[in-house]
């Protein structure tokens, strides 16, 4: 928060002339007008495959109440893509003698 400032003086030039205490020269104020949401940037996904998390900083210089609501997102679900095949041993042959086929599982974990 800051401060305004008044000058404040005794018509007279003269403080013991007016009755009372003098009014307050200062007051908090708070300037909400120009106050935005600073955002970081997204932090890489949580995740190397599949669902995950990512992050950011979000800020109001002002504190959080003077900035406009909403307020932005500090997390969001993100995608992991680098994911690998997982590769199972293939089954025997369907066959005992020629030619045959055999299987095996191959799956993307995402």
């Amino acid at each position: 928060s800051h401060l305004q400032v008044r000058q404040v003086s005794c018509e007279s030039g003269n403080p013991a002339d007016c009755t009372g205490p003098a009014p307050a020269s200062t007051q908090q104020c708070i300037n909400r007008q120009g106050c935005r949401w600073e955002t970081g940037l997204w932090s890489p996904c949580s995740a190397a495959c599949g669902p995950g998390v990512q992050t950011r900083s979000v800020v109001c210089p002002g504190g959080p109440a003077a900035c406009p609501s909403p307020e932005p997102q500090q997390e969001q679900v993100c995608e992991g893509t680098l994911c690998e095949w997982k590769v199972w041993d293939y089954i025997p042959c369907n066959t005992t003698c020629g030619a045959g086929y055999s299987t095996r599982l191959v799956q993307c974990p995402a």
